[in-house]
């Protein structure tokens, strides 16, 4: 489970649930559509580390989500 950053004390986790869900949401935008075809034509290297990025960001909404 990712430990929930405690320097983000003052950003309530509903706050962290949106700030995150949307970083999620704009991360994700680039892998269909017309964005798409971009995303596909990068190395497989960054579209890995893209993948990872949205993986420990969902983790994170997770981890948020149950915390509530």
């Amino acid at each position: 489970m990712t430990e929930i950053n405690s320097s983000k004390a003052a950003e309530s986790t509903i706050d962290q649930l949106a700030r995150k869900s949307r970083q999620l949401h704009a991360l994700l935008k680039m892998c269909y559509g017309d964005a798409g075809e971009s995303f596909r034509n990068l190395n497989d290297t960054l579209q890995d580390d893209h993948a990872w990025a949205c993986s420990d960001l969902a983790e994170e909404i997770r981890d948020l989500a149950e915390s509530l």
